[in-house]
């Protein structure tokens, strides 16, 4: 099923392990219960989204709250949403837009992070 790599081929894969192991040290964190911690964003419930909101975003949790059960917004659908999006759920204000797209942008390095971790781990015909 794995081909022979060469050594190049096998250097570059250690090096993207090496490189993984920095971007998390790196990453920033956000303020996740333990729920959020053992699934990835992309796993998430509507109800877990909703979590989420009340602890990075309480002060916009009254505008998203109805978007985000009229729309079924679980956590696939999170990782997708753009500045149109907020504003067409009641979130108006540019700022306040650009904050949590920030906080949205954190979340999808997140999983990016853990798939490639995913990649480098499993199903590796040599150690990284």
């Amino acid at each position: 099923f794995f081909k022979e790599v060469s050594g190049t081929e096998s250097q570059r894969v250690k090096s993207a392990g090496e490189w993984l192991s920095q971007v998390e040290t790196r990453l920033p964190h956000l303020e996740t219960s333990a729920v959020h911690l053992s699934k990835r964003t992309s796993s998430w419930s509507v109800e877990e989204v909703l979590e989420w909101i009340q602890e990075q975003h309480p002060m916009h949790m009254n505008t998203l709250h109805k978007s985000i059960i009229k729309h079924d917004i679980a956590g696939r659908a999170l990782l997708r949403l753009k500045e149109h999006h907020l504003e067409l759920f009641g979130l108006e204000d540019e700022e306040q837009q650009q904050k949590v797209l920030q906080d949205l942008l954190l979340l999808k390095v997140q999983e990016e992070i853990c798939e490639l971790g995913d990649i480098c781990s499993e199903g590796n015909p040599f150690p990284v």
